[in-house]
């Protein structure tokens, strides 16, 4: 062959061909020869030359092998696409974009592929990853309720305590983020948290407030459009929400 320790050369013109025929397929997808006449191919650091033969089953073993080294080169050649969420801006790595953003859920039909060497921020990967959270929250909870429904307690027992440690992920993103120097400044305003406590109960006393009118305004509607249940806990949502406020009124007045 020309180098120590590189395979022999094989001629496909005599009675040695045959000799691959019982050649394992990982010795041959290891070197990865090319069978084309006349063509060297380098794989491993070994130089194998090859000719077409007229064997059946030795040709066949050469393309499976060539289609095996095909792969090989083209994974380490072609570079991934990168794909953004549109929702998010979560990027993607790869060869199309995901069925689903593993950041906020989003369908593939969210992504774009993104030019040049985007990648998320830290901010933006903290942000994302507080409105997922929330998402998996209520969707875990409600498949929670519709477990119930159909009599099973204990699915419904796990999906609630997983919609909690969902809850302690996003509380948290949002309480370290405000912790984090530089970065609160960049986060979405609904992911922040006010300088004090006070402030922040302040603001959910008013959401509280807007949600109440909000969800009386829907129930109204509803019952318009004929969906009378979904109507019905419209109404006993926003009185929930009443409750809060006035919860929250109790505890201003009490300790601040």
């Amino acid at each position: 062959s020309g180098e120590t320790g590189s395979p022999a050369l094989f001629k496909a013109s005599g009675q040695e061909h045959m000799l691959l025929l019982f050649l394992p397929d990982f010795i041959l997808h290891q070197f990865c020869p090319v069978w084309r006449t006349g063509e060297t191919g380098r794989f491993g650091g070994h130089h194998l030359e090859r000719e077409v033969c007229d064997n059946t089953a030795i040709r066949g073993r050469a393309r499976s092998c060539a289609r095996y080294k095909s792969t090989i080169v083209n994974r380490k050649e072609r570079p991934m696409k990168k794909w953004k969420c549109g929702v998010c801006g979560y990027i993607h790595t790869g060869n199309e974009a995901p069925d689903a953003c593993p950041v906020c859920y989003a369908p593939k039909s969210k992504f774009a592929e993104a030019t040049g060497t985007e990648q998320m921020s830290l901010a933006g990967y903290l942000d994302a990853n507080i409105k997922g959270e929330t998402w998996e929250v209520t969707h875990y909870m409600a498949m929670a309720l519709k477990a119930q429904t159909l009599g099973m307690p204990e699915v419904a027992e796990t999906l609630l305590r997983i919609a909690g440690e969902e809850a302690y992920h996003g509380s948290n993103f949002i309480l370290r983020g405000h912790k984090a120097a530089g970065l609160k400044a960049k986060i979405d305003t609904s992911s922040q948290l006010a300088d004090d406590l006070k402030k922040d109960m302040e603001m959910m006393l008013k959401g509280e407030h807007g949600a109440h009118k909000g969800k009386n305004e829907a129930a109204a509607i509803a019952r318009a459009e004929g969906f009378d249940e979904l109507a019905g806990f419209f109404k006993i949502a926003a009185e929930d929400e009443s409750r809060h406020a006035k919860m929250l009124e109790g505890l201003l007045k009490k300790y601040f």
